[in-house]
This record gives structure tokens, C-alpha cells and sequence, in this order.
């Protein structure tokens, strides 16, 4: 994008000068007729070579040429600053990503201490019903919790 309004700037700016343009051309014909008076064959050749040349300038466009000039600058600084845009956004979009992987793995962890922290109330729960202190509908409850956690890990 970049190059090419580079390229549209330099051409706009080409158009204040003079063009010059060349061209040449070469034909030859040959081949036999009958000449109608004497009705013999007579062989002709014929060429011809032509040079052209042609240049034009431009006096006055009511100053299309140098708001020309003006757009195709603008165009240029406007993709150079997508450019720079795009630079940002990726760099950005580079370290949202980290930040959610930091979080994620951090997450993680909470859910792993969440799931041994229930792991241990539910031993101690169940000591305790062995012990007689407790009924089943504690261990019962710890084992739910457990099973709710599993599908975070």
C-alpha cells in the first residue's frame, strides 16, 4: 500500500514535466504485375520509412496537477500511519494474549487450591462420620462441590 502511493506520489509529481514521445515505422511492398500496354511481367519494390515525433506540456489545468500532487501526499502519510496502526494493534494484540494466557494459568491455580481445599474438607468430613459427629449429608455435600470443580480443571 505504502509503495504504491509512493509511486502514485512520484507519478503525480512527473506530470509537471514536458512528455516526449518517439516513434518510427518502415513498410516495404514488392511483388510482380502485368503491365496492361506491353502485358509483360514487370517486379516492383517500393519502401517507405516514417519518424514521428510528438511532445506535449502542460500550461494550465486550474491547478489539477499540484492538487494532485497534495492527494497523492496525503494518501502516502495516511498509509504510512496505517502502517504504524497496524504495528500498534499487533503489538497490542500480542500482549492481550499473554495477559490472558497469565490469567488463564493463574486461574488455574486457584481452581487446583480450590479443588485440595475441598479434597481435605471432605477427609476431615469424613473422619468425622466415623468419629459420629457428623452425618453422611456433610460428605455428601463436599463431594458435589468436588464434582462441580472438576470440569474448571
Amino acid at each position: 500500500m505504502i509503495r504504491r502511493d509512493a509511486i502514485s506520489y512520484t507519478t503525480a509529481k512527473a506530470g509537471r514535466f514536458p512528455d516526449l514521445n518517439g516513434s518510427t515505422s518502415f513498410y516495404e511492398s514488392f511483388g510482380r504485375q502485368i503491365d496492361p500496354t506491353t502485358n509483360s511481367f514487370n517486379n516492383q519494390n517500393f519502401g517507405n520509412q516514417s519518424y514521428n515525433l510528438q511532445s506535449s506540456v502542460t500550461l494550465f489545468n486550474f491547478n489539477r496537477i499540484n492538487n494532485t500532487i497534495k492527494q497523492s501526499q496525503s494518501n502516502l502519510n495516511a498509509s504510512e500511519a496505517d502502517k504504524e496502526q497496524l504495528v500498534y494493534d499487533i503489538s497490542l494484540s500480542v500482549a492481550q494474549a499473554y495477559l490472558i494466557l497469565l490469567v488463564s494459568k493463574e486461574n488455574l491455580e486457584v481452581a487446583k487450591k480450590s479443588m485440595d481445599q475441598i479434597t481435605e474438607q471432605l477427609r476431615v468430613t469424613d473422619k468425622m462420620i466415623n468419629a459420629g459427629s457428623k452425618i453422611k449429608i456433610h460428605a455428601l455435600t463436599y463431594l458435589l462441590n468436588k464434582l462441580r470443580m472438576k470440569p474448571k480443571l
